[in-house]
């Protein structure tokens, strides 16, 4: 990741929308892209990475204006947009965009932009600055929820 001179960090609220008692305050590097964000998102609530996503920045998941996702558009199958960096995106303080995981259990995020800093060092990499509550990915299962036929 190369710093570009414009470059920023943002100071990043997330929260599950079910359970607005579960949060990661982050800071991200704005050369980082939707697809670093959407990765570090998964791994401060510790889920698994293994679902299509998207991100909504109109904080309207069904209107599909200014959303870009890892989900292919028929017109356009090369689809890339999450390889947008954070800069690029022209983020304003106290912005609201959301961020879609699991298209069948849906897991909901509302993304606010509390900060926006000048570049520094220390974030070259995202950091959770607070974290709050503990999500469970797929809830209580065992080895008697899982079927070889679901497969």
């Amino acid at each position: 990741m190369v710093k570009s001179k414009n470059s920023n960090v943002y100071e990043l609220m997330v929260i599950q929308d079910a359970d607005n008692s579960s949060f990661r305050q982050i800071k991200i590097n704005g050369e980082s892209t939707l697809k670093d964000l959407a990765e570090f998102i998964l791994e401060s609530f510790d889920f698994d990475n293994d679902h299509l996503y998207l991100f909504n920045m109109d904080n309207n998941y069904y209107n599909g204006v200014n959303t870009y996702s890892l989900v292919p558009q028929e017109e356009n199958p090369e689809d890339k947009s999450v390889e947008i960096t954070l800069n690029e995106l022209n983020l304003r303080r106290k912005q609201l965009f959301q961020f879609w995981y699991d298209f069948g259990d849906d897991w909901f995020f509302t993304i606010a932009v509390e900060k926006i800093e000048d570049y520094d060092d220390r974030y070259k990499k995202p950091v959770i600055i607070t974290s709050l509550g503990e999500l469970s990915q797929y809830g209580e299962m065992d080895d008697e929820d899982w079927d070889e036929e679901d497969f």
